[in-house]
């Protein structure tokens, strides 16, 4: 019973990922903030940061299209 109140095991690929997120996010966004303010766009790096999650967390397209028809 002790074994079912334990937190599940982290899967060290999605804690790699999560931490590659991470490192790109912040450059991003340290890039972002590098810019003098007049040439800030917060609807790009939004649009960035987006793509960046759509690349580092959503399953390729060809795996999902079968599951959607």
């Amino acid at each position: 019973w002790e074994a079912s109140l334990a937190p599940p095991a982290a899967d060290p690929q999605r804690s790699a990922a999560v931490a590659d997120f991470q490192r790109r996010q912040a450059t991003i966004v340290a890039a972002w903030r590098a810019l003098p303010p007049e040439r800030r766009d917060p609807r790009a790096l939004e649009s960035e940061l987006q793509a960046l999650r759509e690349s580092s967390f959503d399953p390729p397209q060809s795996q999902t299209e079968g599951a959607q028809r």
